[in-house]
């Protein structure tokens, strides 16, 4: 009888042996499952270059750039030299009970500037600064022949 219960007790062993070697196992093909491995395939980076004078400068080719990561070059995938101009943007129709907010091709690429300015939470002294500087950076930047159009906040009684 002793003989007999030692047996059932080595197979009832082996079995729970088994058993968990099997969901040890199960649960190492789930961990390489479950890998995530990830990689960076394009960083934009978005460049405007000047000269000495602050004159902006075109024409120029990726091999004119070198981009470093760590200290080390980095090969440029790709380049592009997006060239602006002023105009006004048209609507494409969308039709009766429609909306679309597609701009249509001939109309790109155009510049389009929006400055908005928080007039309820700026102190008045910061206000007058920003307007100023504003004003500045419009007279130097707006060119003839460019779209603008000066919205004021409207007064709340």
């Amino acid at each position: 009888m002793r003989i007999g219960a030692v047996a059932k007790i080595a197979v009832i062993s082996t079995l729970l042996i088994s058993i968990s070697a099997a969901a040890a196992d199960r649960q190492k093909k789930n961990d390489e499952a479950t890998r995530f491995v990830s990689r960076v395939s394009l960083v934009l980076i978005p460049t405007v270059v000047s000269d000495h004078s602050g004159q902006h400068v075109s024409g120029l080719k990726k091999q004119d750039f070198v981009v470093l990561e760590d200290g080390r070059p980095q090969d440029i995938a790709l380049f592009e030299e997006i060239e602006t101009r002023p105009g006004v943007f048209h609507r494409v129709s969308a039709g009766q009970d429609s909306f679309t907010n597609i701009v249509p091709a001939e109309a790109r690429p155009q510049r389009l500037t929006l400055i908005v300015l928080d007039m309820l939470n700026t102190r008045f002294e910061d206000q007058v600064r920003a307007r100023r500087d504003l004003l500045k950076f419009i007279s130097e930047t707006l060119q003839p022949g460019d779209p603008h159009q000066l919205l004021r906040p409207r007064q709340t009684r």
